[in-house]
């Protein structure tokens, strides 16, 4: 009889461990993919960015070019 619970114990013990085991891979895979995820977004929001940045650029060259423009017509 103590050897059948013994063995349902170390039974029981295992099925615990390998389920830890499974919630503990899942968790680790969830956190790759969303680290992945972030590198993602934050390459994308400094594609962004720099195409912010690029487009006000142009935007100010173009308005130093009309002022001298203006300044050079008065």
């Amino acid at each position: 009889m103590l050897k059948n619970v013994k063995q349902s114990l170390e039974k029981s013990r295992e099925e615990n461990l390998d389920a830890i085991i499974a919630m503990l891979n899942q968790c680790e895979q969830d956190y790759r993919t969303s680290i992945e995820n972030l590198e993602l977004e934050r390459h994308q929001s400094l594609d962004y960015l720099e195409n912010l940045v690029n487009n006000q650029n142009i935007i100010l060259n173009k308005l130093r070019s009309y002022s001298q423009n203006l300044i050079d017509h008065i």
